[in-house]
């Protein structure tokens, strides 16, 4: 079957890249949250789960969700970040499940940037990053 319009095809790798700063500036917020206003929250969940040192895994998971979305903003190490996010991202679908909801989004939500990040997995990078195909 004919492609309606062939012409847009020549722009094929400008879909990871929207994919990829959509991402990016979801995981960006998601940790800024989980640094500021979500903090205390973050904390007695950890607290309640026995964790130790639940300031310091708080911290740490939000600076990491920060980390991972500058670098599919800029486009660096995009599939190894995208299975470090899928790793992230299931851990949010848990505490969303386990929690009385303190995070922002849904667990749909969740699945569905995990998704995107899978998407971007085996696709690349897109337009205007810093990974270069080999």
């Amino acid at each position: 079957m004919l492609n309606t319009f062939p012409e847009l095809l020549d722009f094929g790798l400008m879909s990871p890249f929207i994919l990829r700063v959509t991402l990016a500036v979801i995981l960006i917020s998601v940790g800024y949250l989980t640094l500021t206003k979500k903090k205390m929250e973050f904390d007695n969940y950890f607290k309640s789960q026995k964790y130790p040192f639940p300031a310091i895994i708080t911290t740490v998971f939000g600076i990491s969700e920060i980390v991972v979305g500058l670098f599919f903003f800029a486009g660096f190490y995009t599939q190894i970040i995208s299975l470090i996010s899928i790793y992230l991202l299931i851990n949010l679908i848990y505490i969303e499940n386990k929690s009385s909801k303190i995070l922002p989004y849904t667990s749909a939500f969740y699945l569905i940037l995990g998704v995107i990040a899978l998407s971007l997995l085996f696709s690349g990078a897109g337009f205007f990053a810093l990974d270069l195909p080999l």
